[in-house]
């Protein structure tokens, strides 16, 4: 069981989500109100993780993903070599959002593994 991995790495990328969002506001993609969203469900879908539960892994591997994909999608989309320091600041924090992600994809799909290898 690895979901205690998953829930520290959902905590970082939330941290680091609210703390940067109000620099990027401009640049980020979706309205303000969608990233205070997705902050609020990573937060509980952190706090709702629980070793006897597939379910709750099986929502934060979906989390997991869908954040990589859009958060990866946004990074290679920001990425201006020539760009002023805030769209080079922009492409970073997005691109270590994913890499949590990634991370937490990997840790999620172990967790999802050892449900179904070791049924109780």
């Amino acid at each position: 069981y690895h979901g205690d991995i998953v829930r520290r790495i959902f905590i970082a990328i939330g941290a680091i989500m609210i703390s940067t969002a109000p620099f990027f506001k401009d640049q980020i993609p979706t309205p303000v109100f969608i990233s205070v969203i997705a902050v609020v469900v990573i937060g509980v879908s952190a706090g709702a993780v629980n070793p006897r539960q597939r379910f709750s892994s099986l929502i934060n591997f979906g989390i997991s993903i869908i954040g990589f994909v859009l958060l990866e999608y946004y990074a290679i989309l920001s990425y201006d070599p020539s760009g002023d320091f805030r769209v080079k600041m922009f492409f970073l924090t997005n691109q270590l959002l994913a890499i949590l992600f990634f991370i937490a994809i990997y840790y999620g799909t172990k967790t999802i593994r050892a449900f179904y290898l070791y049924k109780s």
